[in-house]
């Protein structure tokens, strides 16, 4: 490769929540412990640095009021009757998020499995058995979409929300590639066919002189940039400014608008801008990691918060483009 590997800067994180629950519904028998000794084992003295008192308090109440705990009346710790069930489960020690299929019915019908996506939410759309369906309810206790026909959706893919972030480098780099005029002396002769295409395609289209582009109805944002704060940018207009986005990794791509209104509303975000909490709350899918889904709101959001979103650098960009 032609630069040095670049390391990404992160926020160091809320702490690994999903392996502390799980490390948390351990609790039997020969465990059992009061609430001091137990964070005292579990961060004072174990892996869980990031994890603060008042973290250990909501994340013991979210476990609790999710059946995982319970605290006897002598303030032990003993594994509720989900821990228990979680405890004697296949999957338990994974680590790692295990992806299982849930239902979809239509009334009494059922229409087939589908592998759940971060993006799938109530009111929603999914194509499955050569149908289009709109999303009614998610119930993720009995892994069951219940859906109704519907004249407009979308196919369902993998979302680029999921697996690891792209760091801004990266496009950059996409971008730099399409900008010069060398060939890199690293790709074969296929690649290099490809590149120059690439290059005549992003040069008619205009892509690398102007960050927005009005392709009829729709508004493309060239953004170039990584995924955390694309993440935010979607954010920001679909769940604050009630805008139709879809994410092109390299462009977000705005539904039946006009430049001008997109350039608007993202400018009204620097006047009061929200913080990332109050931009992670409004994001109706926020669990990606095992066990995250016992969390609290307050939990997911700031976890959320901290990991998956990228506030200052996406009002830098805002400033920048808009």
């Amino acid at each position: 490769m032609e630069s040095k590997p670049v390391k990404e800067s992160k926020p160091p994180k809320v702490g690994p929540l999903a392996v502390y629950v799980e490390e948390t519904a351990t609790i039997d028998a020969p465990k059992n412990d009061d609430l001091t000794s137990f964070f005292e084992a579990l961060v004072t003295r174990g892996g869980f640095a990031n994890v603060n008192q008042a973290t250990f308090v909501q994340v013991l109440r979210s476990i609790g009021a999710a059946d995982l705990v319970e605290q006897t009346p002598e303030g032990v710790l003993i594994a509720g009757i989900l821990g228990e069930k979680i405890i004697r489960s296949r999957d338990f020690y994974a680590a790692f998020t295990v992806h299982e299929e849930y239902k979809v019915n239509h009334v009494a019908h059922h229409v087939g499995n589908i592998p759940m996506n971060p993006t799938f939410q109530v009111d929603g759309y999914l194509i499955l058995a050569g149908r289009r369906w709109k999303i009614l309810d998610i119930d993720h206790e009995g892994k069951v979409i219940t859906v109704a026909p519907s004249p407009a959706g979308r196919i369902p893919r993998f979302s680029s929300h999921e697996g690891q972030d792209i760091h801004p480098r990266v496009r950059e780099t996409m971008k730099s590639l399409l900008e010069r005029t060398d060939i890199p002396v690293y790709i074969d002769l296929k690649a290099r066919e490809m590149l120059i295409q690439a290059r005549l395609a992003a040069r008619d289209a205009g892509i690398l002189n102007q960050t927005f582009l009005q392709d009829g109805v729709d508004v493309f944002w060239f953004t170039w940039t990584g995924t955390r704060i694309q993440r935010t940018l979607e954010g920001l207009g679909r769940y604050f400014a009630k805008l139709d986005i879809v994410d092109e990794n390299i462009a977000l791509v705005f539904k039946k608008t006009t430049v001008a209104k997109v350039r608007e509303v993202y400018r009204s975000f620097l006047e009061s801008p929200p913080d990332a909490e109050t931009i992670a709350r409004r994001f109706p899918m926020r669990c990606r990691e095992k066990y995250e889904g016992r969390l609290s709101d307050d939990l997911t959001a700031r976890i959320f918060a901290k990991e998956r979103l990228d506030v200052p650098e996406t009002f830098r960009l805002i400033q920048t483009d808009c």
